[in-house]
């Protein structure tokens, strides 16, 4: 199948997740400045559709299955915070079961979040606010209730930033990233 949505205006910044039930979910921005979670049926029907933000610009680019059987969303906002990260907790059927935007007088943003073994969550965001380069990637760890456990930040004196994350069983993760300091000319796939 294939569908046309013409009611989420331009939609940027998008991730999908695959559903069990042979749908899946979608998550973008739209051109009127909100966050937007769109979740289709195996035969690509709307089963519901919900937008997030405030006032100012919003949007989404990561999303992951909870382990509560939920929605792991992340992404930036300018509504929450001044061009924070943004990472909230959905039911299944996408009401909010909390929010959080963390991040500095820079820019960041969550790229990529995945459900960990204790029901929290690991964020990989790029971030200008947290670390040392002109632009870092910053590592999150959430409990099952929103708040922050632990984070890191990675990177050299240039831009890096991540690209992917996968949460390990041992509770560890694997990140992928783009690395600009010199190791080999710049411009390096960093794991």
């Amino acid at each position: 199948w294939q569908k046309r949505f013409a009611a989420i205006e331009q939609p940027t910044e998008q991730g999908v997740a695959v559903v069990a039930d042979g749908g899946c979910i979608i998550v973008s921005g739209t051109a009127s400045g909100d966050g937007s979670v769109l979740r289709l049926g195996p035969g690509g029907e709307v089963l519901w559709h919900r937008t997030y933000g405030g006032s100012s610009g919003d949007t989404f680019r990561a999303v992951h299955r909870a382990k509560d059987g939920g929605w792991l969303v992340g992404g930036a906002t300018d509504s929450y915070g001044a061009s924070d990260a943004w990472l909230l907790q959905l039911t299944s059927s996408g009401s909010i079961q909390w929010q959080q935007s963390f991040g500095g007088s820079k820019i960041d943003s969550v790229r990529s979040v995945r459900a960990t073994e204790d029901g929290g969550c690991i964020v990989a965001a790029d971030t200008g606010s947290v670390g040392s380069g002109a632009g870092d990637i910053w590592i999150l760890k959430f409990s099952a209730s929103g708040a922050i456990q632990w984070q890191k930040t990675y990177g050299s004196a240039q831009t890096d930033e991540p690209t992917a994350l996968q949460a390990t069983r041992d509770g560890g993760f694997v990140m992928t990233g783009r690395f600009a300091g010199v190791i080999s000319g710049g411009g390096d796939m960093w794991i």
